[in-house]
This record gives structure tokens, sequence and C-alpha cells, in this order.
């Protein structure tokens, strides 16, 4: 019982050990866990009328041919190694747009503009992985880092009118980003430091990058398609700690 006993405490205090030292050949090889919040600015326009000839269907007739702004904020918690920073999060946005509405002549079938006003309201949804890559960054003193992001997205829309009558849905799909971020504490590594200490914050950065998504249930037919476009133009700030 005693053998037994001396035994259990040596097999404790080698986990205790083993656990420390991994803590610490962690610390030594400079992985850092954390995270990252990120606010943004975004341009967008769906393949909605894809179907239509020419591309000209009814949400062009509507909302117009340019592109909807609109924001977003994402949530990652990260892991920090030697070369860069891998991420796991997710975040939803908003866009709205509002135009006036149609109605199709019952004799030729052709789109006619109405005097009421309709809106699109689209709450995109993500879960992503990223990975930016910032080594150099922070410790070569090199300040642009590039960075990817791959996602699962659901985008969550609301169609109304001037009856406030309202319909509601929500369709899936994928999408891809790349992009480039401005590191601002190597610029001011002093200032850095300050901010650092006070409010536990890391890093801050500009970013600047372009997605293409995917969102038309996976190409089924019965869905509305919401995929962009073209490439989508996004500008924001990024804040880790």
């Amino acid at each position: 019982m005693l053998e037994t006993t001396k035994i259990g405490r040596r097999a404790r205090a080698l986990a205790i050990a083993a656990t420390l030292a991994l803590a610490g050949s962690v610390r030594a090889g400079g992985v850092e866990l954390g995270g990252e919040l990120s606010f943004r600015v975004q341009s967008y326009r769906p393949r909605v009328d894809s179907e239509f000839s020419g591309g000209t269907g009814p949400y062009t007739l509507v909302f117009g041919s340019g592109k909807a702004l609109g924001v977003r904020a994402d949530y990652a918690a990260t892991l920090s190694g030697l070369f860069g920073t891998a991420g796991l999060g997710a975040g939803i946005g908003y866009i709205g747009m509002e135009g006036k509405g149609l109605y199709q002549e019952a004799s030729g079938g052709e789109w006619k503009i109405s005097g009421d006003t309709t809106a699109l309201r689209l709450f995109p949804a993500s879960l992503f992985v990223l990975y930016r890559m910032d080594g150099l960054a922070t410790r070569a003193g090199i300040p642009v880092a590039p960075y990817a992001r791959v996602s699962l997205e659901r985008y969550l829309w609301i169609v109304s009118g001037t009856n406030h009558a309202s319909k509601t849905g929500a369709t899936n799909g994928y999408g891809l980003t790349l992009g480039v971020a401005l590191l601002l504490d190597v610029l001011d590594p002093d200032l850095a430091r300050q901010l650092n200490e006070e409010t536990g914050v890391r890093h801050t950065c500009l970013t600047v990058d372009v997605s293409k998504a995917r969102v038309n249930d996976f190409g089924s037919s019965r869905s509305w398609d919401l995929s962009t476009a073209e490439w989508a133009v996004s500008a924001g700030l990024t804040v880790t700690f």
C-alpha cells in the first residue's frame, strides 16, 4: 500500500514537471495564445441577377448597378508562433439596400417600377480559419503582413415593402479572403509597449482585403444566389490581445 502511494506521488510529480516543461518550451518557442477583434467596412454586390440575360434583372432594377456598403465585426481565438498567427473565429455583418418596388405587367410580362419602397437587409454570418504571416513584422520590424481567411457563410436576409409585409430566410455557402495588414505598433514600438502594459493590447493593425464568396446553398437552383458578383473590397482595424 505504501509503495503504491509512493508510485502515485511520483507519477503526479512527473506529470507536474512535464506540464511545467511543456509550458516552458511553449514560452521559449515564442508561442502565445490570444484573441483578436476586427472591425471592417466592406463593399458588396450579389449575383442574384446572374440568371437573367445581360445580368439585368429585378435586383438591378430596384437597387441599381452599384455596390452597397456594409459593416462587419469578427472575433478569433489565436495562436501566434515564430512565423505567424493562426486563428479560429466567427463574425457577423450588416448590409442594407433600399429602392422602389417592381410589378410585372400582366400582358407583356415586362417589369415596371412602382411607387412603393422595398428594402433588402443582409446579415452575413461566418465561421472561419485564418492565417497571418506577421512573424517577420514583429521580429524584423517589417510592418506589412499578408493574411488569408477561409470561411463557411450563412447569409440571413429580410425583404420588406411599404405595406410592412416581410419575408425572411437564409442562404449558405463558403468564402475566401486575401489581404494585407499594416502593423501600427512596428511604426512606434514605444507607444505599442505602453499600450500593451496599460490595456493588454499586443498589436493594432490596419487591414485591406478582397473577398470572394459563393453563397447559393452550394449550387441549389431553388435558392437566391447571394454570391459576390466580383471581388468585394473591405478595409478596417484589427486589435490583438
